[in-house]
């Protein structure tokens, strides 16, 4: 589900790119943007309620509230599976990092599961906060 629901959201903002003559990396960083604004305490203390901000996100651009749509359900199962849980990492890493991107500029990112490998072998401390979720330094 959760790789349906990844992809759905790069379907919606490739769409939107296309449509506005944007490149894909940038549409995305304007989508974190525009996520941001909707997310935003001040934002949300201007609305009545979450629905009158999700409304409100909807009525201003259509596309990128259908990708949000999408990002809540990739959200709401990766942290039902990992607890805290970087979404937006995730899908930038499935759907728009490159391997000859990430090569050029020496970007590369360590996949969740050898981040925890690494930290079992050094023998790092876990310690769990009081909603249960485990955190130790990523040695990578």
């Amino acid at each position: 589900m959760k790789e349906e629901s990844m992809k759905k959201v790069s379907d919606v903002l490739d769409s939107y790119a296309y449509k506005n003559g944007k490149d894909h990396i940038g549409n995305f960083n304007d989508w974190l943007a525009w996520m941001c604004k909707w997310f935003d305490i001040h934002t949300i203390l201007e609305c009545e309620s979450m629905s009158q901000v999700f409304q409100r996100a909807q009525q201003e651009n259509p596309m990128y509230f259908e990708a949000m749509s999408h990002w809540i359900d990739v959200f709401n199962e990766g942290v039902t599976t990992h607890g805290a849980w970087d979404s937006f990492g995730t899908i930038y890493e499935a759907c728009y990092q490159s391997k000859s991107k990430a090569g050029a500029l020496g970007q590369f990112f360590t996949p969740a599961n050898v981040s925890d490998l690494m930290a079992q072998i050094v023998g790092c401390n876990e310690s769990k906060d009081e909603n249960g979720v485990t955190t130790y330094y990523d040695c990578a």
